[in-house]
């Protein structure tokens, strides 16, 4: 894209100004980013100290723990507490399988005369409760909080499958101290509950499990002390089933133990924090947090008990980068030298367009002059190409008028013979059609003399069976007759009664044969006559035929020697229309040479539009500003040449005098 005038300078003084202020704007954010990234790396080493010095808390409460749980298995108290129950026990005749009642006044009076030591212990170091559990039947002989595991049976209770029946059996099987990590516990309202339990052993053998549950104070008391944490940074606890182990700051509706347990689907954290300290990995790097926050998190594992957690403190980046303070001192720096940079670039900017306004206002003024009399050039030349255009068009649109109705003469003259030949060939089959009605007719003639000589026949055959009816009517009384006279005779004449009786009823076999015979023969006279009259019928219709057969004959005769007139009419028809076809093909090159004479003008006035249009551009950096190329197409190669390009036949109905000399009016409304 070309620049203006104007447009040069401008940008000119804009890049030499933007060459001395980018080296030191490049410079600025590099010094707030190396500032950025140095302040993040101190709040990193902050995070890892808050990590290691809670890490160590949390490790140091584990051995204390584990010291109060030696102490008391290695003190007389809770042997003395022991030893009492057990008699209580003896003396109750309770079972293995059942459960140990604790609500007697013997077992009250047990439990005040030997629990206010461990009554002041669990109060004084804060644990949530202490149990004494029988280790031959699982007896919860003792707690402190009194809670409904209290006398239950640890091996055969409603308890057997908790945590604490766990710890119970694990510590009898290992004889060692165990730790059963935070799991919900019925007893204790359903709320998470870690136990620490140790045999007691008394001559040297195990007679009973001590137990510690914890409480949650001493670790959340740990994990949630705010020192160096900021507004946005906490420390927490996960577990191996990635649920917390300390209550959340930030997020106590759904990140608390209780809340984490109760709803492990939204309490969970699956960071990638937790999934590097679970894996036994510490570090420290930029993640998402469990809130889908950017955080800079510090992650460890730790080891409590024999159980697996991860230590994790994190930060909001954006507080870390808010608290900043040598970040923002450069970036408020940066940003003023941005404003007065700006401010001196809009001056020499508008200085330029001072200077450059006065020169480019001269140029416009002689290029407005120039074209004007381009303008003058061009609208003559405008006026001769518009004649020239007018005799084009009316030129084109004879030619198109001829063409169509050459076009239209030539199809009829074509349909014109089709019909001929049509009307020839129709009379030759109505000839060979009144030939075969003429033999039919014959022959049906023929036909008719065969059933009359039938009739005659049947006649004849009618005749000669009632002669022979009539035969065996005088032979059967013939026969009647001569068995009559046998009957005169007696016994002479019983040989011949016999005989005249046997041609009796051959005479009425003979009559009743040519009774059937006469019907059938009169059954067939009858159809005979009717297939005559048929014949007949069909005789006198093919005569009709005949009749209108010769009629059509004679008329397609005369189709056809009508159609041989038409084809002849037309063809001096199509003589004219040549002729004047020659006549518009001379208006039409004589039209072609006045559009040559006006091309002449118009390539002038495209010269001065062009060093017109080039020193707009020099000006105005390609801006036309209302003044725009003269580009008019010779008009020699749009004029279509009739005699050199004929157009096709069936595309004159559609053509129009533009298209065939085609004077384009965008061509001159540039003038």
């Amino acid at each position: 894209m070309s620049l203006s005038v104007n447009q040069k300078l401008w940008f000119t003084n804009s890049a030499s100004a933007l060459v001395a202020i980018v080296p030191f704007l490049i410079l600025a954010i590099m010094a707030v980013s190396t500032a950025k990234q140095s302040f993040i790396a101190g709040e990193f080493q902050q995070l890892k100290s808050v990590t290691q010095l809670k890490k160590d808390f949390i490790n140091s409460y584990a051995h204390t723990t584990k010291a109060d749980l030696e102490t008391l298995t290695a003190g007389n108290d809770v042997a003395l507490m022991f030893k009492a129950l057990v008699g209580y026990h003896i003396d109750t005749n309770v079972t293995s399988t059942g459960s140990y009642d604790v609500t007697t006044e013997t077992y009250n009076k047990i439990y005040d005369q030997h629990s206010n030591y461990l009554q002041e212990y669990v109060d004084h170091y804060g644990y949530y409760d202490l149990f004494i559990i029988c280790g031959e039947h699982g007896h919860v002989m003792y707690t402190h909080a009194k809670e409904n595991d209290h006398g239950t049976n640890l091996a055969h209770g409603q308890y057997k499958s908790s945590k604490l029946a766990e710890l119970w059996h694990d510590v009898l099987l290992t004889n060692a101290l165990v730790f059963k990590d935070f799991a919900p516990y019925a007893p204790s309202n359903n709320q998470p509950a870690a136990f620490v339990g140790a045999p007691l052993k008394i001559d040297g053998e195990t007679v009973a499990v001590v137990a510690l549950q914890l409480p949650l104070t001493h670790i959340n008391g740990i994990m949630q002390n705010r020192e160096g944490m900021g507004e946005t940074g906490e420390t927490y606890l996960v577990g191996p089933d990635k649920l917390m182990r300390s209550d959340s700051f930030l997020d106590p509706k759904h990140h608390s133990v209780t809340a984490s347990f109760a709803d492990p689907e939204k309490g969970s954290v699956n960071t990638k924090a937790t999934q590097q300290a679970l894996a036994g990995e510490s570090g420290s790097e930029i993640i998402m947090d469990y809130n889908g926050n950017s955080v800079l998190s510090v992650y460890t594992p730790i080891h409590f008990f024999d159980s697996n957690w991860a230590l994790i403190s994190e930060i909001d980046e954006a507080e870390v980068v808010s608290n900043s303070v040598a970040a923002k001192m450069l970036m408020r720096r940066v940003l003023i030298i941005g404003l007065i940079s700006l401010a001196v670039i809009l001056t020499i900017v508008l200085l330029n367009g001072f200077l450059a306004r006065d020169l480019v206002g001269k140029l416009n003024r002689l290029i407005t002059t120039l074209n004007k009399g381009a303008e003058q050039v061009s609208s003559a030349s405008s006026q001769i190409s518009g004649a020239s255009q007018q005799l084009a068009e009316g030129a084109s649109q004879q030619a198109a008028g001829l063409e169509e109705t050459s076009a239209s003469l030539e199809e009829m003259a074509s349909m014109t013979t089709q019909n001929a030949e049509n009307a020839n060939q129709a009379c030759i089959l109505a000839k060979e059609t009144s030939k075969v009605v003429n033999e039919a007719t014959q022959t049906m003639g023929k036909l008719s003399s065969a059933m009359t000589e039938i009739t005659q026949s049947s006649a004849e055959t009618s005749k000669i069976i009632k002669t022979i009816d009539e035969i065996a009517f005088q032979t059967n009384l013939l026969a009647l007759n001569a068995a009559v006279e046998a009957a005169r005779a007696g016994d002479a004449g019983a040989g011949f009664a016999v005989v005249a009786d046997e041609v009796r009823n051959l005479a009425l076999r003979a009559a009743k044969a040519a009774n059937n015979t006469s019907e059938l023969i009169e059954n067939t006279i009858n159809k005979i006559k009717d297939g005559n009259e048929l014949v007949t019928q069909t005789d006198a219709t093919f005569s009709q035929v005949e009749d209108s057969s010769a009629k059509v004959t004679q008329l397609v005769d005369e189709i056809s020697a009508a159609s041989k007139e038409q084809s002849q009419g037309i063809g001096q028809l199509n003589i004219a229309m040549s002729e004047m076809d020659k006549v518009v093909q001379q208006n039409a090159a004589n039209s072609e040479e006045s559009a040559s004479a006006s091309e002449e003008l118009n390539a002038q006035a495209a010269s001065l539009k062009d060093a017109v249009h080039d020193l707009s551009q020099l000006v105005t950096g390609g801006r036309r500003q209302g003044l725009t190329t003269l580009a008019i197409p010779s008009p020699r190669a749009k004029v279509l040449s009739i005699e050199k390009k004929k157009l096709p036949v069936k595309a004159l109905k559609s053509i129009s005098p533009e298209k065939l000399i085609p004077f384009d009016e965008k061509d001159f409304e540039n003038f």
